[in-house]
């Protein structure tokens, strides 16, 4: 496990939650896991508000000339953020609903 690309993860959370309080109440529900990337080449949400990360793929989306200008966090890990946020935007606008349904017939 690297935790390392964990901190990150959560570093962002927190960066989101903070910055976009309207996701806070998801944010505070979220769990993370790693997978490696035959299961999991970039990242992804379950309907039980489990990110799921590959971290080869996360440490890509690192800024590392803000990260080596000394930037702050919300510059250096914005991308980070931003997949973050598509992700939770799948589960809020109810996606994986679609699946359900379609189950059903």
């Amino acid at each position: 496990m690297d935790l390392v690309t964990q901190k990150l993860i959560l570093r962002c959370l927190k960066i989101l939650s903070s910055k976009y309080m309207y996701y806070k109440p998801v944010v505070d529900r979220v769990r993370i896991k790693e997978l490696p990337p035959e299961e999991c080449p970039t990242m992804a949400m379950t309907n039980n508000l489990v990110i799921l990360y590959n971290p080869e793929f996360v440490n890509t989306l690192i800024d590392k000339t803000a990260e080596k200008h000394g930037m702050p966090d919300e510059s250096v890990y914005r991308q980070v953020v931003g997949v973050l946020l598509h992700e939770m935007l799948h589960y809020l606008f109810k996606h994986h609903w679609r699946e359900l349904r379609s189950l059903r017939y």
